[in-house]
């Protein structure tokens, strides 16, 4: 994924494809436990070449036949909806007029997402995607992570935003500095993984060691304004998350 600003927003994820075991297998995600998904990769991927480049190193070092690899799309909440009168807010047009429009949308997100789906193919994994609706990108990553239990992230950056990463800014940075003790980021940039330094205030380890990288202290991960990371403790509402699958045939 690119590296960007964030602002404020819902989220809604989307599951587009499930992977071969079906029914059971979107039973386990839903789940969110551990158990077999522990060993299921995901791959944070966007709009730029860095997110193509995560995906390959991911398939060629890690993944073997048959995984399953998911991939992670985050993209903006949906707040207006063009309309013969110009953008109106989407509260205030049809559900038709909302529909339509999120279909035209959806449309181009798979078609986005159809080069990593072919590369997956192409390297006899099971894949699927989950689409994010959200204005906070790295936050929703890492909410995502304990909802599905995901203990192996893999992440692009293109070199020009290394060093923010490795003070803890931008979406990799923030990722790295926020992520649950057990789960594994990877970060990758012109095919090679990508180590973040150690600051006093910063600690995290990009490339999978043998054991779970040791978690960054606590006024750290809860957002120390010398990083630039955002604060990740503040409430949600419970009713914020919608669920949404499609089954592949839809590809």
């Amino acid at each position: 994924m690119e590296e960007s600003g964030e602002g404020e927003g819902m989220w809604e994820i989307e599951e587009v494809g499930s992977a071969g075991g079906g029914e059971s297998r979107r039973r386990e995600l839903q789940g969110g436990g551990g158990g077999e998904g522990g060993s299921d990769l995901y791959v944070a991927v966007g709009k730029g070449s860095s997110s193509m480049g995560a995906l390959s190193w991911a398939l060629k070092h890690v993944a073997k036949p048959k995984d399953f690899v998911y991939l992670i799309h985050v993209y903006p909440e949906v707040r207006n909806i063009p309309t013969p009168l110009g953008m109106l807010p989407r509260n205030q047009v049809t559900p038709e007029q909302v529909e339509s429009y999120m279909s035209l949308e959806r449309s181009k997100r798979i078609q986005l997402l159809q080069p990593f789906l072919k590369l997956g193919d192409a390297s006899k994994v099971i894949m699927d995607t989950l689409l994010i609706e959200s204005d906070l990108i790295a936050n929703a990553i890492v909410e995502l992570i304990p909802v599905l239990h995901i203990r192996r992230l893999f992440m692009g950056i293109s070199k020009s935003n290394i060093r923010a990463m490795r003070k803890g800014a931008g979406k990799s940075g923030q990722v790295l500095r926020n992520a649950p003790e057990y789960c594994q980021v990877t970060v990758i940039s012109e095919g090679g993984e990508v180590r973040a330094s150690t600051t006093d205030d910063y600690t995290a380890a990009a490339a999978p060691p043998p054991t779970p990288p040791t978690p960054p202290p606590e006024t750290a991960r809860k957002g120390d304004d010398s990083g630039g990371a955002e604060r990740l403790d503040e409430p949600r509402s419970s009713d914020m998350a919608i669920c949404v699958c499609f089954p592949r045939k839809f590809l």
